[in-house]
């Protein structure tokens, strides 16, 4: 275990701020920062960044925490590990217990490490002569360039690499984990053998895997590492974080499908451009690209395969509310190809004409279907609608509507009207995504839950109003997620005497405490607390009379009950109980 004071330590150094704008960019807002959610879709920036309280929190989807939880979440790290992370990143010293060990994770970014090292170093040694020499075939002369990105060389033998980090040190079994070996009937041999290797890195430059790209005739052309602990292909683009600055500079990315596309395209200037792998587009990686704001440009291969990718995409970004551009490119297959016939001004050109995807899709269904009869103008309609629909930008979506109806020489009115029908409520009949917990919001709480909730929060606000009888009447709270946010909060006091906000962020994660009481809880007590010293007061000895009627209404109850008016006594007792009282 790692000591409690070592964490408190970490929790205090580590600026998260400075840390959380390094995966979403943050902008100053009074005294908080602002940026997009980087767990779940949005235009409009509802993601708070506190750096006195040192927490975060969305008002979209009511994630809540400190700088450790926001690198369990981002990261999918576990408690220690995310400790460890931000103790090296901020210059704490963490001692391991005898026998606890690194975690799993710190091995394989250690051994995936190793592991570039030695193709990097086989790469410009005598044995990769062949493999340097089809990088210039390629066009790639700069070796900065080749440095930059840590390419290498997995030679042709069987076992050169397994054998090299058995001697650093590292076993078999941490190798088949990282998924650098394979094991067959004879024993285990590389997985990579005879191709030019590119390290696939995270936003934080640590190596997570790598793809292979063959240079003989043995097995497939393009080889990636198998899928591990910290290698996901959907949630993972090639070049990111050397493309990472430019994008947030540039507002927007460009994805490409190779890492030959990529590396071509970084070489001639367009340094936000990143690739996926191997993969189709996917959830993961728009949202990914979210953190960078801004839109994407696609830059897929020419042909009808990368067509119809670019089609397929439109789902996913009309499902995740972002914007994308397509760039089309003529005379060449892909972008490496273009960029060596044509060069970086005609790309340039490219890219500055790119159309919107939605326009994009809408011309390539209109060539898909010859729109001669009802029937075929009837499913054009339809699968343009699907899409439209899900446009929340009014001005946006009318433009679209517009050009169907021109397109199917049709009077606008019959597809506003078609689109009025549709099953996609408008942004009007949304909530917005950002709404903040106001007045209104607490407001919807009633009678013992607002009593309970009313009490939490005139704690949190002055921690010196805590005593034994609060915990008495935590014990004693009706609603499930505020009883086990109020115990979270007395254990807090009675070990420490004080309530950290970031701390409390920390335990309320995975206690099945409701989003929007974490938002009540953790949010600015001056919002709602004019005086937390009566209201805690009154809230306090109503919860702990609940139960303890006055003795008139108790006699009252007793003699209805006794003229057999049980049904009456429970009513009576039912909302007496709903008012806290």
């Amino acid at each position: 275990m790692i000591p409690k004071d070592k964490i408190e330590e970490v929790r205090e150094r580590t600026g998260i701020v400075a840390l959380i704008n390094e995966y979403v960019p943050l902008k100053k807002r009074g005294a908080n920062w602002l940026g997009l959610c980087p767990f779940h879709s949005e235009k409009t920036p509802s993601f708070s960044v506190n750096e006195d309280k040192k927490i975060f929190h969305c008002f979209g989807c009511h994630e809540t925490g400190s700088a450790i939880t926001f690198l369990m979440k981002k990261d999918g790290l576990p408690f220690p590990d995310a400790v460890k992370a931000l103790a090296r990143r901020c210059g704490v010293s963490i001692k391991e217990e005898k026998g606890a060990g690194g975690g799993v994770r710190d091995s394989l970014y250690k051994v995936n490490s190793a592991a570039r090292d030695y193709y990097t170093r086989v790469l410009f040694s005598r044995e990769g002569g062949d493999a340097r020499e089809y990088i210039k075939k390629r066009g790639f002369t700069d070796k900065e360039l080749v440095v930059k990105f840590g390419l290498g060389y997995a030679p042709q033998g069987w076992s050169g690499l397994f054998h090299h980090l058995e001697r650093a040190g590292y076993s078999a079994g941490l190798l088949l984990k990282a998924g650098l070996i394979s094991k067959g009937d004879k024993g285990s041999y590389d997985r990579f053998r005879e191709r030019l290797i590119f390290p696939i890195t995270d936003i934080r430059e640590r190596v997570i895997g790598f793809g292979g790209r063959a240079l003989g005739e043995r097995g497939p052309k393009y080889l990636n590492s198998p899928e591990t602990v910290l290698f996901k292909k959907g949630e993972t683009l090639f070049g990111l974080f050397q493309a990472g600055p430019s994008i947030k500079e540039l507002g927007f990315a460009i994805v490409v499908e190779g890492y030959f596309d990529m590396l071509a395209m970084y070489a001639a200037g367009f340094t936000n451009t990143v690739a996926t792998l191997g993969t189709a587009l996917t959830k993961g990686h728009i949202r990914l690209l979210r953190g960078y704001g801004g839109s994407v440009y696609t830059l897929f291969d020419s042909d009808e395969a990368g067509d119809k990718a670019t089609r397929k995409s439109m789902e996913l970004f009309v499902g995740e509310d972002m914007r994308c551009k397509v760039v089309t490119i003529k005379g060449a297959k892909d972008p490496d190809e273009f960029l060596r016939s044509n060069g970086a001004a005609e790309m340039k050109k490219a890219i500055n004409n790119a159309v919107p995807l939605m326009e994009f899709y809408l011309k390539g269904l209109e060539a898909d279907h010859s729109l001669t009869t009802p029937e075929a103008k009837a499913v054009f309609l339809d699968k343009a609608l699907h899409y439209i629909l899900q446009i929340k930008n009014m001005a946006e979506r009318d433009h679209y509507a517009s050009y169907v109806a021109s397109v199917l020489q049709m009077p606008a009115a019959s597809v506003y009207e078609a689109l009025r029908s549709g099953t996609v409520s408008s942004p009007e009949d949304r909530v917005h995504d950002r709404a903040p917990l106001d007045r209104r919001s607490i407001a919807s709480l009633r009678g013992g839950a607002l009593v309970e909730f009313i009490l939490l929060k005139a704690v949190l606000s002055k921690n010196a109003l805590y005593s034994e009888a609060v915990r008495e009447a935590v014990e004693a709270f009706g609603d499930k997620s505020l009883k086990r946010a109020g115990l979270i909060i007395c254990d807090a006091m009675d070990s420490r005497g004080e309530v950290r906000i970031d701390e409390l962020a920390e335990s309320f994660e995975g206690a099945e405490i409701d989003g929007f009481m974490k938002t009540g809880l953790l949010g600015d007590a001056n919002d709602f607390m004019e005086d937390p010293e009566r209201m805690f007061k009154d809230s306090l000895k109503k919860i702990l009379n609940r139960g303890k009627l006055k003795k008139a209404t108790k006699e009252m109850l007793g003699r209805l009950e006794d003229s057999g008016q049980t049904e009456l006594v429970e009513k009576i007792r039912s909302r007496i109980e709903k008012k806290g009282l």
